[in-house]
């Protein structure tokens, strides 16, 4: 992926990094997902993993995040060619 050296990732980017913050913080399932995670990061803590063991989760963890980024940010960028396509269609744009 061009990583922010054209305008439509520049718009990814700021929206997907920026206004996303302000929507999730009023999003009921993303709080409760939130408030899952903080139970378990304590029930973890309190299991009493060895630091080795406490990496390999930590990497594990980081792996899955940025998975769901890259598929976040694909998922945006299609949705917003879909509505491009969608407005020219119907002869909104050209």
């Amino acid at each position: 992926m061009d990583n922010g050296n054209n305008i439509f990732d520049v718009l990814t980017i700021r929206v997907t990094g920026e206004r996303l913050d302000s929507i999730l913080a009023g999003d009921g399932a993303y709080l409760k997902a939130r408030k899952e995670i903080e139970g378990v990061s304590v029930q973890m803590k309190e299991h009493g993993f060895s630091e080795k063991e406490m990496q390999m989760i930590d990497g594990l963890v980081c792996a899955y995040i940025s998975q769901g980024i890259c598929c976040m940010r694909a998922a945006y960028q299609q949705g917003f060619k879909d509505c491009v396509c969608l407005l020219n269609e119907i002869g909104l744009i050209k």
